[in-house]
């Protein structure tokens, strides 16, 4: 959470200069990874930070089990696309000297390598020269990572827990990206040989694409087929996975080896000394975009303050999910993680009552909220026999005694299916602690997921 204290003396404002790599969570779009230089200044990629509110802010992580930021070559991040904590990145050097893959599921503190199957030497780069990203991670856990300068491709197996060297016809390979709709499918661009295509989760690969060298690859997060591809000569698109090629804008300068992303109907790409250009997809895309200042309904801004929300981090179904807990049952209520029933995968926050009782179910919010809006989203559904559900936020004073009882949402208790809120609320400027509580009377089951909470200043 971006409230903790030690965090907080870890945020800068911004980000310093020489950045890599950015990687944005398919499962959290506020949630970003960087990573560039610790000090303003140098050259080298050392250290990952991590955004919480769409790059308003950063903070440094921790960076433990990694080797000492003097000696730390990062250039490569890759975001999970099931848990927004999850993140991986590429290390110079050798395995056995703390270099290779490592993934941290921790946003960042902490971090393990996962190299079973990589040979003991230098795969990755740590030079000043960016390659391109070096690692992609599929939905169903399968990984690609390449090393240009050994010309070799590698495939990570979720069951074995290895790396497997890919016969991948491409000799250095400059950029990986996996397919966000097609968990098999990953493309391997190579400066030569061309682009390289699997279709089965990096097992076997095939040529697809610009027969010339191909520097940067990019898949379309939103829109299924579409992908771009920065060759020796501009920009190529494909509008469906691959079949088919056509090359764009011939009059972009500096068209050798551009970086590419694409936003909405535009494709961005990044030129070496002439700056970023975009060029439309569609007649609507080409119209200017007018910059605007927006402001919410009752403050500006927005800090995520909910952990764990989504429950992404499935608990063993005897286990509270992480973060939340029973605080109080006079019936032996238990508090689990569903992952049968829930609104959006990979779960939701089950709580089971068998006898009729009550029973209360919180998650501690951070302490400097006073005097700030707090709005809350989430999902909640019932079954059975309830007097009374409700979902508050509970203030307790020094003696810990409560100060305040706040409303968030009382389901109909005569609806059995998924029921969605939407609230915000005025926290009082005096205070000790505060609970996000959902607070239960009778017998039945009651699930929560993508539970989300903001905090924001008043106007």
């Amino acid at each position: 959470t971006p409230f903790n204290a030690e965090l907080r003396n870890r945020r800068p404002a911004a980000l310093f200069n020489n950045v890599k790599d950015i990687a944005v969570s398919p499962k959290d779009s506020a949630r970003l990874y960087a990573i560039g230089p610790e000090v303003n200044g140098h050259w080298y990629s050392s250290q990952v930070f991590v955004s919480d509110d769409r790059g308003t802010t950063w903070r440094a992580a921790a960076m433990n089990g990694t080797r000492i930021t003097a000696s730390r070559r990062v250039n490569s991040i890759a975001a999970d696309p099931n848990n927004r904590d999850t993140v991986y990145i590429t290390v110079a050097g050798k395995p056995s000297e703390k270099g290779g893959v490592f993934r941290s599921t921790d946003a960042g503190e902490t971090w393990k390598p996962m190299n079973d199957g990589l040979p003991d030497k230098a795969l990755f780069r740590g030079e000043i020269w960016h390659v391109g990203r070096e690692i992609a991670v599929s939905k169903n856990g399968v990984m690609v990572a390449i090393a240009h300068g050994a010309s070799q491709v590698f495939t990570y197996d979720p069951v074995t827990s290895k790396w497997k060297n890919a016969d991948a016809k491409v000799k250095q390979p400059n950029s990986v990206a996996s397919d966000p709709f097609d968990p098999a499918h990953f493309l391997v661009a190579g400066l030569e040989g061309g682009l390289q295509a699997s279709h089965d989760g990096g097992k076997t690969w095939t040529a697809s694409g610009p027969e010339i060298g191909c520097h940067h690859v990019a898949f379309d997060q939103v829109k299924k087929g579409r992908i771009a591809v920065g060759s020796d000569d501009g920009i190529y698109l494909s509008e469906d996975s691959g079949q088919k090629w056509k090359r764009l804008e011939s009059a972009l300068p500096n068209r050798r080896g551009n970086s590419v992303a694409f936003a909405g109907d535009r494709i961005l790409a990044g030129s070496t000394g002439a700056g970023v250009f975009w060029i439309p997809l569609t007649p609507a895309a080409a119209k200017p975009i007018v910059a605007t200042t927006t402001k919410s309904e009752n403050g500006s801004g927005g800090v995520e303050v909910i952990k764990n929300g989504h429950f992404e981090i499935p608990g063993i179904e005897s286990k509270a999910p992480a973060d939340w807990r029973l605080r109080w049952s006079d019936n032996k209520a238990r508090v689990t993680t569903d992952t049968v029933t829930f609104k959006s995968q990979p779960g939701a926050l089950l709580i089971q009552q068998d006898k009729a009782g009550n029973c209360d179910v919180d998650q501690e919010l951070p302490y400097d909220l006073q005097g700030k809006w707090l709005s809350f989203t989430g999902q909640t559904r019932l079954s059975g026999e309830f007097q009374d559900a409700s979902i508050v936020v509970q203030l307790m004073d020094g003696a810990g005694q409560q100060a305040a009882w706040i409303t968030v949402f009382s389901p109909d208790k005569g609806i059995s299916d998924w029921q969605s809120f939407k609230k915000t609320i005025s926290i009082p400027k005096k205070y000790e602690k505060a609970f996000l509580v959902y607070h239960l009377k009778g017998s039945g089951d009651a699930w929560l997921d993508d539970i989300s909470g903001t905090v924001s200043d008043p106007r």
